[in-house]
């Protein structure tokens, strides 16, 4: 069958290099084509994640993982502006995956913070996939967790994750499983996350399972607190170190919850500041329960020389006057 382009579209084109017609056309995924294609026609514009995918009506996770495909490729490269890289020479060789390091023997801290410079060839995959039945479940495991196929890139994750950052297959799937349960099944965020378990020695099943429990119970506690105060975003970087701080000191989130009430009763409004020196006079005081805060402001308010108020704006002032 015999095509020709029509002569007005000459003057409407851009470049695609040729390695990605000759070698990525079956491996690219379409959200990958798509971004690549998006890319290359606005060469000279500066673009983000988030206006590529509302562009291409895809999230910004999928950007990424597009992005990350054809920057392991060797096809483009991160920079204040989406560049293509020289093409790639039809003819030239694939580049040879790096010999894979014993897990005793990984530095730490890790040097190579991503898998975007191991580059094994399909071939390259599915000889490792034959040759090692514990590579195959790893990633037939991995499959049933994300309930479809893996990319090549997500492959190429795991078997970097394995080999090179020297977790096993249990963490490897914990990992996965704890990145899927906060909605955050991303090569990238995975990778970002392995490399921290990694320098902090979290390499075994049952390590592994404390730090996803630990971050659990910290998502869950913060949770609460954002439905306890009635917030209406995620908290800042500051007011989540003071709900850490409440969680690691055992703070009852009913207490915490009674001292947001008197916060804004006092000052009408939410301070965590406010709200952390409420609990840490109660804590001075051994007061536990709502109970005994209501005996100990009762017993105060019935004193002559107390005054009434426990937590009125001029300690809230002065407060203020300390940060």
């Amino acid at each position: 069958m015999d095509f020709q382009l029509h002569c007005g579209a000459w003057n409407q084109m851009f470049p695609v290099p040729n390695a990605v017609a000759d070698h990525f056309l079956k491996l690219a995924s379409p959200d990958a084509l798509r971004v690549l294609l998006y890319l290359l026609r606005h060469g000279n514009e500066t673009l983000t994640d988030e206006a590529i995918g509302e562009a291409l009506s895809i999230s910004r996770e999928q950007v990424e993982d597009a992005f990350l495909f054809w920057e392991q490729a060797n096809i483009l490269e991160r920079s204040g502006t989406a560049q293509p890289q020289e093409p790639v020479r039809q003819n030239a060789p694939a580049p040879a995956a790096p010999t894979p390091q014993p897990a005793t023997e990984v530095p730490k801290p890790f040097a190579q913070r991503s898998s975007a410079g191991f580059l094994p060839t399909p071939s390259e995959l599915a000889a490792r996939i034959q040759e090692s039945r514990e590579i195959k479940s790893l990633f037939d495991m991995a499959e049933q967790q994300f309930h479809r196929m893996l990319t090549p890139t997500e492959q190429r994750s795991l078997l970097w994750m394995r080999d090179y950052l020297g977790l096993g297959p249990d963490v490897i799937l914990m990992l996965i499983g704890y990145c899927i349960s906060i909605e955050k099944p991303h090569v990238r965020y995975i990778e970002t996350v392995a490399v921290s378990w990694q320098e902090r020695d979290i390499l075994t099943f049952q390590r592994a399972q404390q730090e996803v429990q630990a971050l659990t119970a910290q998502r869950t506690f913060t949770a609460d607190i954002i439905r306890a105060f009635e917030m209406q975003r995620r908290p800042t970087t500051k007011q989540q170190a003071f709900i850490d701080q409440w969680q690691s000191k055992g703070y009852k989130l009913e207490m915490i919850t009674y001292a947001y009430e008197l916060c804004v009763e006092s000052i009408d409004k939410l301070n965590f500041s406010y709200i952390d020196k409420i609990l840490a006079t109660w804590e001075n005081e051994g007061l536990t329960s709502r109970e005994a805060v209501d005996a100990a402001r009762a017993k105060r308010s019935s004193s002559p020389d107390t005054d009434t108020h426990s937590y009125s704006l001029e300690d809230y002032k002065q407060l203020m006057n300390n940060f």
